[in-house]
């Protein structure tokens, strides 16, 4: 009690105990931080020294410092020194000592991320992993931060539960390296993905289940889900699922269509996902009146008639949307890159009726100040530049930019092209147009198979690069070997032989030929070429070329060979061979409007091909006409079409060179028989060296195969083909025709665009060879 008294009574001795405390208490932070607590004289640095630095260079560490020699140091400028390397996140401990005029700093460094590594990730992008994890801060180069770890294992374990991996488990490893740094691992049990068993939809009344669920991207395993992953739930999938359902509704009148709530289930062994949807489908309206109001700068009628949805009609948001967006297009082509035009629906619930006005708010008139190109590391930026049709200090264009990226996207050697156009800071009429794209391998290897009972087996094979070095530039090499002839193609085109786009290609061609296996007939026919070829674009979507070759052929006969050779070599040579030079000059035309090169859903494709001889030791003419038509029937239903047409005739009563002679049969013809093998009326086998004249046609119907959902990759088809080779010219269409039809599954898989084949010929002659099965890789009919 005495203690007590004495300690209340002596208030000195109480304070300077506190203050003791708090010296020890600074003391010991300063310690724990690292930092300096030696205090010195003002003074003007001659040196400064880094020490204790592993992996962080000096000049890295004198870049972050706030002095420099020659400058005067204090107490205070040390603090802010200490506490600007502190925050640059490289170290957790540092001392600043002074020994003269030389300014020492200590430092002990975080150690670094040396490598980030990942174990078992099958399922997920090891690439798009490694960028999640930079956002938090584990990054190769930089420090390392243990407090990370378990945000780094949450991240990824998030990215595994968006693909619906949800039994998915990381665990992390950190290993010292040395000059203290760390390789962080991440050992990922994916475990196995959890799969849809059944999508529910309550509340439909108008449309039925089955055809709501058709039109979803998620659905139940199928027979095909395997390769589409259809039946593997992720919220993404989902939520755009969702948008397909409401757009659906809407555009067929339903505008108070809602999506009112969704379940998703897991069983407890989280293997089997239950999805509900409950929606709200409402009432069922019309358009009552229509308007335009705002700003139209004078072309109302020309933005009205752009509007495609009419009065009496169902209510139909995707209607709307696209008048929307023509309105926006038109304004877009007289530079007004911001317009905005907004369709406000008032809606009349009484009487179920919607009016609907357009207003149009143009904004102001932008040019473009300048074209950037991103994400090209490869393709050279002047082969990107040239196919673009808007152009820098010019008028802002939707049309030309629309064109310009349709162009680039065309090449063929990029897997994304987007473009953006963000306006100019600190101006209000000016806009950069950043054109952005993503590379992807370009060279391919494309090949062909057929096979027959009667020992025809052919082999096409090529390697084509299409972007040489980045160029732009093609270099193609092709091989097509079956047992009775060999063709080696060399080809090399320059896109852009002159800055108008003006194309040169030069082709080197070794062909030789012989009987088919089994014939009487004996021949044997050796043609080398070489060309030279010019194309010159008339429209974005038309080009005209021209071109000369060189040919040497050389024809072997006998008294068994087909009359038609034995006609030649009497004609052009001693009545056993005939060599033969000439020159004939290529004519030809094309125009190409489709939607894709390699699955066209609407669109034409037109080729016509001339090739004349008149200079040499042959004289002749041949001409050809190709048109393709893609008409989408349904949403998921394709027909396309296929004609060709063919003829080739003597000249300076010259006969035609029978090894010009048109073919007809197998793949890329008429499907059941094997490939060339269809004979002109009243010729035999043995004596089959096709015709003069020669017409095909093919006829298609694709959808999407079952169970891959909305995958435009991966489809059926059903097919009807029929064709003729004559030897003169066929007094009416269709005479003598061959037909086969059957069905078959297109996939454009990751080595080409492959076609299966199960055709069955319709109306053979006795001597015809059948094919039953066939397959092509590389085109699309």
């Amino acid at each position: 009690m005495a203690c007590f008294t004495n300690a209340v009574n002596r208030p000195d001795l109480f304070v300077r105990l506190t203050r003791s405390m708090v010296r020890v208490a600074l003391l010991l932070s300063v310690v724990t931080m690292g930092q300096s607590a030696i205090a010195f004289t003002p003074f003007r640095i001659s040196e400064i020294r880094i020490e204790g630095n592993e992996y962080l260079d000096n000049g890295t560490i004198l870049d972050m410092l706030s002095v420099r020699t020659e400058d005067v140091i204090d107490d205070a400028i040390s603090n802010d020194l200490i506490k600007s390397l502190y925050e640059s996140g490289f170290f957790k401990q540092i001392t600043v000592n002074a020994e003269g005029r030389i300014l020492i700093i200590r430092v002990l460094e975080r150690p670094a991320v040396s490598e980030i590594a990942f174990t078992g990730v099958k399922q997920s992008d090891k690439e798009g992993l490694t960028k999640a994890l930079r956002t938090l801060g584990i990054q190769e180069g930089k420090p390392f931060d243990p407090a990370l770890v378990a945000k780094a294992e949450l991240e990824i374990k998030r990215q595994y539960l968006a693909r619906g991996l949800y039994s998915a488990t990381i665990a992390t490893n950190v290993a010292p390296q040395e000059k203290n740094r760390v390789k962080v691992s991440f050992t990922v049990n994916e475990g196995e993905v959890a799969q849809i068993r059944h999508i529910n939809i309550i509340g439909n009344k108008f449309f039925s289940e089955s055809d709501l669920l058709d039109l979803l991207n998620l659905r139940a395993p199928g027979f095909f889900t395997w390769y589409t992953s259809a039946d593997q739930y992720s919220r993404q999938k989902l939520s755009a699922d969702l948008e397909i359902l409401r757009s659906y509704y809407q555009d067929r009148g339903f505008i108070e269509m809602q999506i009112e709530s969704t379940q998703v289930s897991i069983t407890p062994n989280k293997r089997d996902i239950y999805i509900t949807i409950n929606i709200s489908e409402g009432q069922r309206y019309t358009i009552s009146d229509i308007k335009l109001d705002g700003y139209t700068l004078g072309i109302a009628d020309e933005l009205r008639a752009l509007v495609t949805i009419k009065p009496n009609e169902l209510y139909s948001a995707l209607q709307i949307n696209e008048s929307q967006k023509a309105m926006n297009e038109r304004l877009g082509k007289i530079g007004y890159a911001f317009s905005n035009v907004y369709g406000n629906p008032d809606i009349d619930k009484k009487n179920k009726k919607v009016a609907l006005t357009f207003l149009v708010d143009p904004g102001k008139r932008v040019y473009v100040r300048s074209v950037n190109i991103i994400g090209n590391t490869q393709t050279r930026d002047y082969v990107i530049r040239r196919q673009l049709r808007q152009y820098e200090k010019s008028w802002y264009d939707s049309d030309k930019i629309k064109l310009s990226r349709d162009r680039v996207d065309r090449l063929g050697f990029f897997s994304e092209v987007a473009v953006e156009t963000p306006e100019v800071i600190g101006t209000n009429d000016q806009v950069d147009l950043n054109l952005s794209v993503k590379e992807k391998s370009t060279g391919t290897i494309v090949a062909g198979l057929g096979y027959s009972t009667t020992d025809n087996l052919s082999l096409q094979a090529s390697v084509q690069q299409p972007n040489l070095f980045g160029t732009g530039e093609f270099l193609g090499f092709q091989i097509n070997s079956s047992s009775t002839s060999e063709t080696y193609t060399l080809s090399t085109s320059n896109p852009y032989f002159t800055k108008y786009g003006v194309s040169r290609s030069f082709d080197f061609s070794s062909q030789t030929s012989s009987a088919p296996v089994g014939s009487l007939s004996q021949y044997n026919n050796a043609t080398n070429s070489t060309g030279v070829r010019f194309g010159i674009p008339y429209s974005e979507t038309g080009t005209v070329f021209a071109g000369i070759s060189y040919e040497n052929v050389r024809i072997d006969a006998t008294s068994t060979s087909p009359v038609s050779y034995q006609r030649y070599v009497t004609q052009f040579g001693d009545g056993t061979s005939a060599t033969t030079t000439t020159y004939p000059i290529t004519l030809s035309w094309q125009t190409d409007n489709r939607d894709s090169g390699l699955i066209p859903t609407r669109g034409t494709l037109q080729r016509f091909n001339a090739e004349i001889a008149l200079f040499g030791d042959l004289n002749y003419y041949r001409a050809g006409y190709n048109l393709q038509f893609h008409y989408p029937l349904t949403r998921k239903l394709t027909f396309s079409s296929n004609y060709q047409l063919d003829h080739g005739s003597g000249l300076n009563a010259k006969q035609y060179p029978v090894f010009k002679n048109y073919y007809v049969g197998g793949l890329g013809s008429v499907r059941g028989y094997v490939g060339s093998s269809l004979a002109p009326e009243g010729v035999t086998q043995t004596d089959n060296v096709g015709g003069n004249t020669r017409t095909y046609a093919n006829l298609e119907l694709l959808g999407p195969f079952p169970g891959s959902g909305n995958d435009r990759t991966l489809r059926w088809f059903m097919f009807i083909d029929g064709g003729a080779v004559y030897n003169e010219v066929p007094t009416s269409l269709g005479q003598d025709f061959h037909y086969g039809a059957g069905f078959g599954v297109a996939w454009v898989s990751a080595i080409g665009p492959l076609k299966f084949n199960w055709a069955r010929a319709l109306n053979p002659r006795s001597t015809d060879q059948t094919q039953y099965f066939q397959f092509q890789i590389g085109t699309v009919f």
